[in-house]
Protein backbone atom coordinates (compact mmCIF):
# COMPACT_ATOMS: atom_id res chain seq x y z
CA UNK A 1 0.00 0.00 0.00
CA UNK A 2 2.59 2.23 0.23
CA UNK A 3 3.43 2.30 -3.20
CA UNK A 4 -0.15 2.87 -3.86
CA UNK A 5 -0.26 5.39 -1.37
CA UNK A 6 2.31 7.02 -3.14
CA UNK A 7 0.84 7.10 -6.38
CA UNK A 8 -2.55 8.38 -4.89
CA UNK A 9 -0.46 11.04 -2.97
CA UNK A 10 1.21 11.59 -6.23
CA UNK A 11 -1.84 12.21 -7.64
CA UNK A 12 -3.88 14.55 -5.46
CA UNK A 13 -0.60 16.26 -5.29
CA UNK A 14 -0.51 17.03 -9.35
CA UNK A 15 -4.27 16.95 -10.42
CA UNK A 16 -4.86 20.97 -8.95
CA UNK A 17 -1.65 21.47 -11.22
CA UNK A 18 -3.10 19.82 -14.39
CA UNK A 19 -6.34 21.32 -13.44
CA UNK A 20 -5.09 25.18 -13.49
CA UNK A 21 -3.04 24.48 -16.55
CA UNK A 22 -5.74 23.05 -18.24
CA UNK A 23 -7.95 25.90 -17.62
CA UNK A 24 -5.53 28.29 -18.58
CA UNK A 25 -5.10 26.70 -21.49
CA UNK A 26 -9.17 26.46 -21.91
CA UNK A 27 -8.84 30.32 -21.05
CA UNK A 28 -5.76 30.82 -23.76
CA UNK A 29 -7.96 29.76 -26.20
CA UNK A 30 -11.09 31.77 -25.54
CA UNK A 31 -8.23 34.46 -25.75
CA UNK A 32 -7.31 33.37 -29.03
CA UNK A 33 -10.90 32.86 -30.87
CA UNK A 34 -11.34 36.28 -29.58
CA UNK A 35 -8.32 37.57 -30.85
CA UNK A 36 -8.84 35.64 -34.10
CA UNK A 37 -12.48 36.79 -34.82
CA UNK A 38 -10.95 40.18 -34.86
CA UNK A 39 -8.39 39.39 -37.22
CA UNK A 40 -10.95 38.32 -39.35
CA UNK A 41 -13.03 41.39 -39.11
CA UNK A 42 -9.68 43.36 -39.76
CA UNK A 43 -9.46 41.31 -42.58
CA UNK A 44 -12.49 41.64 -43.88
CA UNK A 45 -12.70 45.87 -43.57
CA UNK A 46 -9.04 45.12 -45.53
CA UNK A 47 -10.83 43.20 -48.02
CA UNK A 48 -13.38 46.31 -48.36
CA UNK A 49 -11.22 49.13 -48.00
CA UNK A 50 -8.46 47.12 -50.61
CA UNK A 51 -11.78 46.86 -53.56
CA UNK A 52 -13.00 50.67 -53.25
CA UNK A 53 -9.20 51.17 -53.59
CA UNK A 54 -9.29 49.44 -57.11
CA UNK A 55 -12.78 50.43 -57.69
CA UNK A 56 -11.92 54.22 -57.09
CA UNK A 57 -8.18 53.85 -59.33
CA UNK A 58 -9.99 52.10 -61.90
CA UNK A 59 -12.11 55.15 -62.19
CA UNK A 60 -9.39 57.53 -61.68
CA UNK A 61 -7.57 55.91 -64.40
CA UNK A 62 -10.75 55.99 -67.29
CA UNK A 63 -10.65 59.75 -66.00
CA UNK A 64 -7.28 60.26 -66.35
CA UNK A 65 -7.46 58.61 -69.85
CA UNK A 66 -10.51 60.53 -71.11
CA UNK A 67 -8.55 63.64 -70.05
CA UNK A 68 -5.75 62.87 -72.15
CA UNK A 69 -7.86 61.85 -75.47
CA UNK A 70 -9.36 64.90 -74.84
CA UNK A 71 -5.74 67.02 -74.70
CA UNK A 72 -4.62 65.19 -77.55
CA UNK A 73 -7.67 65.95 -79.43
CA UNK A 74 -7.51 70.02 -78.81
CA UNK A 75 -3.38 69.22 -79.28
CA UNK A 76 -4.21 68.31 -82.83
CA UNK A 77 -6.54 70.95 -83.32
CA UNK A 78 -4.56 73.35 -82.49
CA UNK A 79 -1.64 72.05 -84.47
CA UNK A 80 -3.93 71.83 -87.58
CA UNK A 81 -5.07 75.95 -86.84
CA UNK A 82 -0.93 76.89 -86.19
CA UNK A 83 -0.14 75.36 -89.81
CA UNK A 84 -3.14 76.82 -91.21
CA UNK A 85 -1.97 80.41 -89.51
CA UNK A 86 1.49 79.65 -91.07
CA UNK A 87 0.07 79.07 -94.56
CA UNK A 88 -1.80 82.34 -94.58
CA UNK A 89 0.88 83.80 -93.32
CA UNK A 90 3.09 82.87 -95.92
CA UNK A 91 0.74 83.48 -98.54
CA UNK A 92 0.15 87.12 -97.16
CA UNK A 93 4.10 87.67 -97.31
CA UNK A 94 4.66 86.46 -100.64
CA UNK A 95 1.66 88.92 -101.78
CA UNK A 96 2.98 91.81 -100.30
CA UNK A 97 6.65 91.02 -101.54
CA UNK A 98 4.63 90.37 -104.74
CA UNK A 99 2.89 94.21 -104.02
CA UNK A 100 6.57 95.94 -103.07
CA UNK A 101 8.45 94.12 -105.92
CA UNK A 102 5.57 96.09 -108.16
CA UNK A 103 5.59 99.47 -106.32
CA UNK A 104 9.90 99.01 -106.67
CA UNK A 105 9.35 98.24 -110.19
CA UNK A 106 7.00 100.49 -111.21
CA UNK A 107 8.38 103.86 -109.70
CA UNK A 108 11.90 102.69 -111.00
CA UNK A 109 10.41 102.91 -114.53
CA UNK A 110 8.69 106.21 -113.91
CA UNK A 111 12.18 107.32 -112.61
CA UNK A 112 13.97 109.70 -115.13
CA UNK A 113 17.22 110.92 -114.42
CA UNK A 114 18.31 114.07 -116.02
CA UNK A 115 20.60 112.42 -118.56
CA UNK A 116 17.29 110.22 -119.95
CA UNK A 117 15.42 113.42 -119.95
CA UNK A 118 18.16 114.78 -122.29
CA UNK A 119 18.47 111.86 -124.79
CA UNK A 120 14.80 111.78 -124.97
CA UNK A 121 14.60 115.48 -126.02
CA UNK A 122 17.26 115.06 -128.47
CA UNK A 123 15.65 112.16 -130.05
CA UNK A 124 12.30 114.20 -129.92
CA UNK A 125 14.47 116.95 -132.18
CA UNK A 126 15.74 114.14 -134.57
CA UNK A 127 19.19 113.92 -134.08
CA UNK A 128 20.63 110.17 -134.39
CA UNK A 129 22.16 107.98 -131.60
CA UNK A 130 25.84 109.07 -132.73
CA UNK A 131 25.22 112.66 -132.23
CA UNK A 132 23.53 112.16 -129.11
CA UNK A 133 25.95 110.15 -127.75
CA UNK A 134 28.81 113.33 -128.98
CA UNK A 135 26.51 115.71 -127.35
CA UNK A 136 26.16 114.23 -124.03
CA UNK A 137 29.33 112.43 -123.82
CA UNK A 138 27.70 109.17 -123.55
CA UNK A 139 28.59 106.01 -125.37
CA UNK A 140 26.37 104.85 -127.83
CA UNK A 141 25.38 101.74 -126.07
CA UNK A 142 23.57 103.82 -123.18
CA UNK A 143 22.12 106.02 -125.77
CA UNK A 144 20.75 102.88 -126.96
CA UNK A 145 19.63 101.47 -124.39
CA UNK A 146 17.93 104.43 -122.83
CA UNK A 147 16.32 104.73 -125.69
CA UNK A 148 14.98 101.60 -126.00
CA UNK A 149 13.85 100.99 -122.76
CA UNK A 150 11.07 104.21 -123.95
CA UNK A 151 10.07 102.21 -126.20
CA UNK A 152 9.89 99.36 -124.21
CA UNK A 153 7.23 101.36 -121.98
CA UNK A 154 5.64 102.32 -124.85
CA UNK A 155 4.88 98.93 -126.19
CA UNK A 156 3.40 98.18 -122.47
CA UNK A 157 1.51 100.78 -122.77
CA UNK A 158 -0.30 100.34 -126.31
Amino acid sequence: MNFLALVLLAILVTLPYFIIKGFKKASVSAQEIKKHEELKELENSLSHLLAELQETSEKSLKDAETIISRLDLALKKAEEKIEKLDKSQTEEETNRCKIKTAIINKTVKQIKTPKHLKVYHLANQGLSINEIAQRLEMGIGEVELILNLDNTKKAELK
